[in-house]
């Protein structure tokens, strides 16, 4: 039985909904950041014109990230309602942050009725409604949320955490077709998650550790009569792998480091320390410690540095309280297990850059539980923890207002992630595109070479430089660094574009030509490269197959108006000659 109503569970959810709402207000006018681009802004398949089945199934499935179609599909809807206007993409990123919120509030008041102990616990409601409450308001959402290409983390996380919850309502549920309704909706949840992002592997292991801990009493009679499904799971684990990796994932685990500055076992003792940083972030988060980027140095062995060690001695010492907590405290054992578990993927032996602020998002839900659990424990007279709690809750969200205020300044953004992360060439490339796109060329050039500085073959560096030099007239320094990037990979699109257009401009248009098919080669839905090979074509006199060009990237992208007026003149010079227009 409830101590609140329907209604005031209702009420309280509402709650967490307009609280968030209202701090990341701010947001809807931050600009596309990082790999927003090849996500969003050059993705032609989300440029959706019409929806239908095919034109959704290909931004699904050959955008960019082709194994996370649920999460492009929805790129794709705001494309087609907001084209690029930012404002609707912030909005849909703030409802799924804010939904998410409402199921682990729902997810952890069952939880909280189900688990063993629970007679022990007062106001369960308002337990996990305070710890719902701390996870949607903590600073370091903000990386998930703000960032709109992450939307791809927080879907995941709200439908694997709708999945739990689901998996929850249909085993205390009483009723049989109630039952496998809310099972097919956990099903359902589950696969939309795994659409979303591949962190949604873990979420049948979860489901069965979960099961194990809250329902069968950690017996072990039980956990061997599951062996065959046990073995299912991994049966499910080892699909998902040949899916998402090919069919020699072993090789293509190691192809992930082929570009990286470290090791398979760097990577691996690195994020011993990295998971503690993690921890220090999830309880300290102060604006002046979040970033985008940070510099954090390898571990080159298990004792170099020798923090290595120890963070790895802390680990295992948090994996064996677990363990030991199991059968006293199930609670606080699962949401110690839940943190390191949900950071197996990105944590472990995957080739990802080293450390990323977003990655917390699905593992810190229950971390927050542990603390309202543990706070509550120690302050027993409940105007005192209530009114603390929401002294902390206020606090935090002045820091996600804060730290979103920093998203909405580029400049600002990136010069900040250059303090933190000062060997880093990433943000100086990215702090020069910003004050490329402000039209501080001089600027934007100095940033771009001092990241060369850093790492000489950076390649974003080499195509911002060529960018720069182009826009002022500089052809031969802007083809030098354009051959640099083509040397490094010949399969660049935008570099063979790029050639292209400065060919064209020295008036070789034999090699303008050869490389803007190649461009078209490499991706055929280009359509600046459809635009510029028009723009080689009509100066040849070519106008029909110009305007063949032009017409292919106007129905790429309709609302292409360069490749429109072009089409116009290609076509009055075309009837000035004396031409047929086919």
């Amino acid at each position: 039985m409830n101590f609140l109503s329907n209604k005031q569970i209702g009420l309280l959810a509402l709650l967490l909904v307009l609280w968030t709402g209202l701090i990341y207000a701010n947001t809807f006018d931050v600009p596309f950041y990082f790999d927003d681009a090849a996500n969003i802004e050059e993705n032609s398949y989300i440029h959706l014109q019409r929806i239908t089945l095919g034109a959704v199934a290909s931004a699904g499935v050959k955008s960019f990230l082709s194994t996370r179609p649920v999460a492009n599909i929805s790129f794709a809807l705001n494309h087609y309602f907001h084209q690029d206007s930012v404002a609707g993409y912030h909005a849909l990123n703030i409802l799924i942050h804010s939904l998410a919120g409402v199921f682990v509030f729902l997810f952890f008041k069952a939880t909280l009725w189900t688990a063993p102990g629970r007679h022990k616990i007062s106001r369960p409601e308002i337990i996990a409604f305070l710890a719902a409450f701390l996870w949607l308001v903590h600073p370091i959402q903000t990386q998930t949320i703000t960032y709109v290409v992450q939307r791809m983390n927080s879907l995941a996380a709200l439908f694997y955490i709708a999945s739990m919850y689901c998996y929850v309502r249909g085993r205390i549920s009483g009723e049989k077709k109630l039952i496998w309704s809310w099972f097919a909706g956990s099903l359902f949840s589950g696969f939309l998650a795994l659409g979303s992002k591949e962190i949604a592997a873990t979420l049948p292991f979860f489901i069965f550790l979960y099961e194990w801990y809250f329902f069968q009493d950690l017996r072990w009679d039980w956990l061997k009569k599951r062996l065959p499904a046990l073995i299912g799971l991994l049966l499910f684990t080892v699909a998902v792998i040949f899916v998402y990796f090919g069919k020699n994932p072993f090789d293509t685990l190691l192809a992930t480091y082929v570009h990286r500055k470290f090791s398979l076992t760097e990577r691996v003792f690195t994020e011993f320390r990295v998971i503690l940083f993690y921890l220090g972030l999830l309880i300290l988060p102060l604006p002046s410690r979040l970033s985008l980027e940070h510099d954090f140095a390898l571990s080159h062995s298990l004792f170099s540095p020798i923090t290595t060690v120890v963070s790895f001695g802390a680990l295992v010492m948090f994996l064996g309280l677990a363990i030991y907590l199991a059968k006293r405290e199930r609670l606080l054992s699962f949401c110690i297990l839940w943190f390191l578990g949900n950071l197996v993927i990105e944590s472990s032996v995957i080739g990802l850059e080293i450390l990323f602020e977003h990655r917390l998002y699905l593992p810190s839900m229950f971390f927050f539980l542990l603390i309202v659990l543990l706070v509550s424990r120690i302050v027993k007279k409940e105007i005192l923890l209530w009114s603390g709690f929401a002294v902390v809750i206020c606090l935090l969200s002045y820091w996600t207002i804060e730290r979103n205020n920093l998203w909405r300044n580029p400049i600002a953004f990136w010069q900040e992630s250059i303090r933190k992360a000062r060997t880093n060439p990433r943000p100086y490339t990215n702090l020069g595109l910003a004050f490329y796109e402000k039209g501080m060329v001089v600027e934007a050039i100095s940033y771009n070479q001092q990241a060369l500085k850093i790492d000489p073959f950076f390649i974003a560096a080499h195509n911002n430089l060529g960018v720069a030099y182009q826009k002022i007239g500089r052809l031969d320094e802007a083809m030098n660094h354009f051959l640099i990037m083509l040397k490094a990979n010949p399969t660049i699109p935008k570099v063979h574009n790029n050639l292209g257009n400065i060919y064209a401009r020295k008036g070789n248009f034999v090699k303008a030509t050869t490389h803007l098919q190649e461009a078209l080669r490499l991706d055929p839905s280009f359509f600046r490269a459809h635009n510029n090979l028009g723009n080689v074509l009509q100066v040849q006199g070519k106008y029909n197959r110009a305007i063949s060009h032009y017409q292919q990237a106007l129905r790429i992208r309709p609302d292409y108006e360069d490749a429109r007026y072009n089409m116009g003149v290609a076509i009055k010079r075309a009837s000035q000659v004396g031409g047929r227009v086919k």
